[in-house]
């Protein structure tokens, strides 16, 4: 794997041209990023990534069956796995030391350190299965030695099937689980504010997240007169997560934001406390046939909550205020006169938000698909998914006219556009840089209730016999028919590029001629 990314983050440069001079019009520099006025890519910034990485896994399995093991038919399986991933992770233009770099030394600080990830997971495997046409029961386990987790981890399962008659099917499971706590993770290259690149630094002490799952389900089958077949899933499944991973914010420095992950969380005294969650619900399918009539449908209802509150965000620290509820509702003055001057590398000046919800996850989602085929060639389709409300953190920079909260509270002389908060050192005095007071803008996240939404599609396809064995198949299709999309979009250079729900394409067509031979 080979990637390159780009973070963003370069503001709203003046055009120059291909030797760097700034391109002027009437004595006046000219903004660059439109047609004829290109960005010089001296003014790119400096949040290029460079992401590659190989995986290697070889496994290797066998199978035994028995025409009877103690009391019934049954399946042995043994097998081993070996994983190999390496990953590599650097932004090379800021690649570079702060102490003796130009004497050619290598012994500074550097301004974002590479990531170099090696993991290595070897586990073995085992399961037997008794089973016949009304009973079936399988044992299994795991076992794995992961490189990023001290201690070998058994993970076990079971299965118990019943079937009192052909229609219908009783099945309870259960199954161990487990993540290991590696650094790089895909959240590297997506949640990125201000332009700003992240990077997570694990606790000494953490902890592999382990789950234990559990589920119930009846699948019945049903046949309405002769042509008519109905098949009905109803499922319940609980689901108990501990040593959840979490990332709570350390600093911003050098245009990188550092997390720390952990075990841990938050109770509502504010007390460090063991990270769990519980996710439960129930869950409904069903699927009819009839003729050149196929109708599916299914719905689920969860609940999804953590043991303990989990940061989603920071604001900034105001005068007075020192609890977070004090927080949640709170409009702060427009001219800023009530926030603490953040002094540098300070992590006292903001205040955490938390929440027991588990974010980006509806109570409530659900899917159906129609299929219509009334002559043999002709295909028609529908297609929808309902996805309910879910809790969505929005990292917003105070004033940056970025966010739609923060566009619409300055336009309703909330906030000031482009404010800041001088910062200050240790002794209370303004940190100057280039002549003028060093300055950034306060945060102000918010945590959004999302709408919910409700995506449809519909395809027409018509299958041409061209040959004995060649097939022309004709296809259209929309998707998105009722314009379900996320409306409020950051734009600009500070915008969280995170906040992203909902559907994740717009309404559009598309046409195609597909050959099968």
């Amino acid at each position: 794997m080979r990637r390159e990314s780009y973070y963003g983050g370069i503001g709203k440069p003046n055009a120059k041209d291909k030797d760097g001079n700034e391109i002027k019009i009437g004595g006046e520099p000219v903004p660059g990023g439109r047609i004829g006025f290109p960005i010089h890519p001296s003014d790119y910034g400096l949040n290029y990534g460079l992401t590659s990485g190989r995986t290697y896994v070889g496994g290797l399995q066998y199978t035994y069956d028995f025409d009877k093991l103690l009391f019934m038919p049954a399946q042995l399986l043994v097998g081993a796995e070996y994983t190999h991933d390496y990953l590599s992770d650097v932004m090379p233009i800021r690649q570079w030391y702060t102490e003796n770099w130009l004497e050619g030394k290598h012994g500074g600080k550097s301004l974002s350190e590479p990531i170099n990830q090696t993991i290595r997971n070897a586990s073995q495997f085992a399961q037997i299965e008794w089973k016949n046409d009304m009973w079936s029961f399988l044992l299994g386990a795991r076992l794995d030695q992961n490189s990023a987790v001290k201690d070998m981890i058994l993970s076990p399962r079971a299965t118990l099937r019943f079937n009192p008659t052909k229609n219908i099917n009783l099945r309870a499971t259960y199954a161990k689980g487990f993540r290991a706590p590696q650094v790089f993770d895909e959240d590297l290259h997506v949640g990125v504010v201000n332009g700003e690149a992240t990077r997570v630094v694990n606790d000494d002490n953490l902890r592999p997240e382990i789950s234990h799952a559990f589920s119930l389900s009846n699948d019945m089958y049903f046949r309405l007169g002769a042509e008519t077949q109905l098949n009905v899933l109803v499922e319940g499944f609980y689901t108990r997560l501990l040593d959840v991973f979490t990332n709570h914010k350390v600093k911003t420095e050098n245009g990188v934001t550092y997390f720390r992950r952990s075990n841990y969380g938050l109770d509502d005294d504010r007390k460090v406390v063991s990270s769990g969650a519980t996710v439960m619900g129930a869950n409904l399918e069903a699927k009819v046939a009839y003729r050149w009539l196929q109708v599916q449908a299914g719905l689920t209802l969860t609940s999804n909550k953590y043991d303990a509150n989990q940061e989603w965000g920071t604001r900034h620290k105001i005068e007075g205020l020192d609890k977070e509820e004090q927080y949640l509702d709170y409009v702060p003055k427009a001219d800023g006169s009530q926030f603490v001057a953040e002094a540098e590398d300070s992590e006292a000046q903001t205040i955490s938000m938390t929440s027991k919800e588990i974010l980006r996850t509806p109570s409530v989602y659900g899917y159906f698909t129609i299929g219509i085929n009334p002559i043999k060639p002709l295909n028609l389709s529908l297609t929808g998914t309902y996805t309910g409300r879910m809790w969505a953190p929005h990292a917003v920079v105070w004033g940056q006219n970025s966010a739609v909260t923060d566009r619409e509270a300055i336009a309703a002389g909330l906030r000031k556009q482009d404010f800041v908060v001088g910062l200050v050192d240790d002794k209370g005095a303004p940190i100057m840089e280039g002549g003028e007071a060093k300055s950034a803008a306060p945060q102000w996240d918010e945590l959004v209730h999302t709408p919910s939404f409700f995506d449809m599609g519909a395809r027409i396809s018509y299958d041409f016999q061209m040959f004995a064995k060649t097939k022309v198949q004709v296809y259209c299709g929309v998707n998105n028919l009722f314009g379900a999309f996320q409306n409020d979009f950051d734009f600009g250079p500070d915008r969280d590029s995170g906040y992203i729900y909902g559907p994740t394409m717009p309404r559009s067509g598309y046409m195609g001629v597909k050959f099968s031979f």
